[in-house]
């Protein structure tokens, strides 16, 4: 209620957003509810438009590509548990993306899911499987 109060109050008012999950999970079989909603209630109440600063937003998008000079987003490989956060956010990128299923997608999560654009570039069981494939990768090299 305060940072509507805000918004409404003062049109300079910066309107950021960080996290946009929509679920978290806590534990195995447990998700709760995430900051996704409450940012995208604050957005219709105070009829505002945020700059989203975390994941998959554009803007971050553009951070990184900066920060980091990236030159062909081809070449970055974004590796992540969630679909919507980090393969959305690999997507909207242009980088090549990566779920593990460790977190906070399971397989069958992934197979329900109907949205092409949610749909990874590699599917890991979890980061060790990245870890041997990257020494398989260099022991070819040699």
């Amino acid at each position: 209620m305060r940072a509507h109060q805000y918004l409404m109050k003062n049109s300079n008012c910066l309107f950021l957003t960080g996290a946009s999950d929509k679920k978290l999970s806590v534990k195995s079989g447990v998700n709760i509810m995430a900051p996704g909603y409450f940012m995208e209630m604050l957005a219709m109440a105070a009829k505002k438009v945020p700059i989203a600063l975390g994941k998959p937003s554009k803007d971050l998008s553009d951070l990184v590509m900066e920060k980091f000079a990236i030159k062909d987003r081809k070449r970055v490989l974004m590796i992540g548990d969630m679909l919507e956060q980090d393969i959305g956010f690999g997507k909207n990128s242009g980088f090549q993306t990566m779920l593990v299923l460790t977190g906070g997608t399971k397989k069958d999560e992934l197979l329900d899911d109907n949205n092409s654009h949610l749909i990874p570039d590699y599917i890991a069981d979890g980061m060790i499987d990245f870890v041997k494939f990257f020494d398989d990768l260099n022991k070819s090299k040699m």
